[in-house]
């Protein structure tokens, strides 16, 4: 009797990671009656994360918040309750990532974080011991100024006037006040553990930091980056007089345009993988060992998805077993198509093109699965 264990990330723009995963069981169950098969829908800090812990003693609890554009939105964190400790996970890519503009045009001097500090601030307020943030899919390239801001904490000007909460405001910036941050996350005074879930490496500034790096994503031009990086320079000046911490260099604080930074600078927070940690969280190494054949994928496979991404981690665990590791994906890079020996299918080869893949996702999902296990 084979063992399959089905353990994708979402489709982006088109399947979720559930929804994925109950097409390739479908299909399996029909063509192997017999078969054990085990789904673990998984995630790795980009939007889409959160779903996956309602599934997992994570409660949805509402909030209202603001999304990158300082408009007001309705959207959730997730709440898990351990005896007397309680956990709570928020996801910055619904609060106010890319996803939270709904497909409208980026605007990356103007975007903020400022809407994942607010939804802390309310969460903290509730009395929860831990906050985990996930910063994948985030629109800003702020440095954490409107984090910082949304949390209670006041960025000032040579004139003692408040800032703009957005990488426009940061050549402004001049000191930092953190009297009015509540209590329990204040530095002096902390009693909430922070958990950052980062996936890349990249420090603030530099060649290799958040703007240079991972600008273009959320809308800065070729030559608007020098700009940006110096205006990132400056802010992670003003955080170094602050709190004694220089975060210019730090690997992981430019995730999610810095963010990363202020959980670090201000909080001292941990940063973990998000794979990893989705992988603790969904006892994923456990399933692996345990199955004879192992299934992944996501929207888009590339070199990317081996850098700290959800199927990377179950190619990685897999793929020196022995045991018979396929990737369905919508698309894949070139030079993936052979890689260690994996069988990697594509929706887009299928429907002879991406339009055709998106219009129809589980008709070709089903299709290729059933053609390829």
């Amino acid at each position: 009797m084979t063992r399959f264990l089905v353990a994708p990330d979402k489709f982006k723009g088109s399947l979720t990671a559930q929804e994925v995963c109950a097409t390739i069981a479908g299909v399996i169950r029909n063509k192997y009656p017999e078969a054990q098969i085990q789904q673990i829908p998984i995630a790795d800090g980009g939007d889409g994360s959160l779903e996956i812990l309602y599934d997992n003693d994570f409660e949805q609890i509402p909030i209202r918040t603001f999304n990158a554009l300082m408009e007001p939105i309705d959207t959730f964190y997730g709440l898990k309750t351990l005896g007397t400790q309680k956990i709570a996970f928020l996801e910055m890519a619904s609060i106010c990532g890319i996803a939270s503009l709904k497909g409208r045009a980026l605007q990356p001097y103007f975007a903020t974080s400022y809407g994942l500090g607010d939804a802390a601030s309310q969460v903290i307020a509730t009395g929860v011991n831990e906050i985990i943030v996930s910063v994948g899919g985030s629109a800003s390239t702020d440095g954490g100024v409107g984090f910082l801001i949304g949390l209670g904490g006041k960025v000032l000007d040579q004139f003692g006037l408040n800032i703009s909460p957005n990488l426009a405001g940061l050549d402004d910036a001049a000191s930092i006040d953190l009297t009015l941050v509540h209590s329990d996350i204040h530095p002096m005074t902390t009693s909430v553990k922070w958990t950052f879930l980062v996936d890349v490496n990249n420090p603030l500034v530099g060649p290799s930091g958040a703007a240079h790096v991972f600008g273009p994503q959320k809308g800065l031009s070729k030559d608007q980056l020098d700009d940006a990086d110096q205006s990132l320079r400056h802010w992670s000046g003003v955080l170094h007089r602050a709190t004694g911490i220089d975060v210019a260099e730090i690997e992981g604080a430019g995730a999610a345009g810095g963010v990363a930074s202020i959980g670090r600078a201000i909080f001292g927070a941990q940063f973990i993988s998000g794979a990893h940690w989705f992988a603790d969280a969904l006892h994923l190494d456990q399933a692996i060992e345990s199955a004879d054949v192992l299934i992944t994928g996501e929207g888009f496979f590339d070199q990317q998805s081996l850098m700290g991404k959800g199927p990377g981690y179950v190619i990685a665990k897999s793929v020196n077993s022995g045991k018979k590791v396929i990737v369905f994906a919508g698309q894949v890079a070139p030079e993936l198509r052979n890689y260690a020996n994996l069988q990697v299918h594509s929706l887009v080869d299928a429907a002879g093109g991406v339009d055709a893949a998106m219009s129809e996702p589980i008709r070709w999902l089903t299709e290729i699965v059933n053609a390829n296990i």
